[in-house]
């Protein structure tokens, strides 16, 4: 099991939060009324950026399938309540997938989420022609997938090659849109609703900063889960605390292969991601 990674101080309590056994009697404070609850069991609410998560983490992973109610439940202290688990994602666009079942995929994933309890919240993908400059020092033979033949990239190197400036390209640019407004919206309303006593943010996206900024500063906990190697240092000062994922989080926690829920209805894992892709 993956133990909870909010860490404590000193003292035995997280930010202000005592360990059930130290001498600090348990008080929950409302961020927005500043009252005390006494003896109240404290909440948490763990927000998934999906889109980071999967190209920071699961992108190349085996381990797609991932039951986030179940993983969110180890990244909370565990005298802690799980309040809620809150998946942002955008449903892809054709034009950002390789794999042209990717967005289908994706869409089975996230419904079997939401079956599982996740509260899903969607963006959008936008998708704009933009000319962006080719990538110096390489061959055109490894600058497309697929590649071109030699026929056609050995002519284009040749081209590159007598002009004096950078060669440019028109691309088809999709560019994901509201999940991170939507997760800093969610997570200001549900502090002044006093919703939580603790946030987690699954996320290593710096454009999160100054909502977690504007919260901590009023007395909120924010802790960063980073899915990447490293937190980013502009998250790590805004939160409140913050530490990359447990390595085996993900894979400890999966979905079952085959499951039903109580309507009846079925969900499967993916063929593709019982492959590795």
């Amino acid at each position: 099991m993956v133990t909870a990674t909010v860490p404590s101080s000193p003292a035995g309590t997280v930010a202000g939060h005592a360990r059930p056994g130290s001498e600090q009697a348990a008080s929950t404070v409302c961020p927005v009324t500043g009252a005390h609850t006494d003896n109240e069991t404290p909440r948490a609410i763990v927000y998934i950026d999906g889109l980071n998560l999967y190209g920071s983490a699961l992108k190349h992973s085996a381990h797609k399938w991932v039951d986030l109610m179940a993983a969110a439940e180890q990244l909370i202290p565990a005298w802690y309540t799980l309040a809620g688990v809150k998946y942002f994602s955008a449903d892809l666009h054709p034009d950002a997938a390789e794999d042209p079942a990717s967005p289908m995929r994706q869409r089975h994933y996230m419904k079997a989420l939401a079956a599982t309890g996740v509260e899903i919240h969607r963006g959008t993908f936008v998708v704009s022609t933009r000319w962006r400059t080719i990538a110096a020092g390489e061959a055109w033979a490894g600058r497309t997938r697929p590649a071109l033949p030699a026929a056609l990239a050995s002519p284009l190197d040749a081209i590159e090659a007598t002009l004096d400036r950078p060669m440019k390209i028109s691309v088809r640019l999709p560019e994901e849109k509201f999940t991170d407004v939507a997760i800093g919206v969610e997570l200001v309303d549900d502090f002044h609703h006093a919703r939580c006593d603790l946030s987690v943010l699954v996320t290593n996206d710096a454009d999160l900063k100054p909502a977690i900024a504007k919260i901590v500063t009023q007395g909120h906990l924010v802790h960063i889960v980073s899915p990447a190697a490293t937190v980013n240092k502009h998250l790590a000062r805004a939160a409140t605390t913050s530490t990359p994922m447990p390595s085996s989080l993900l894979e400890d926690h999966q979905l079952p292969d085959e499951f039903t829920i109580a309507s009846g209805e079925k969900f499967s894992k993916p063929n593709a991601w019982k492959t590795g892709k």
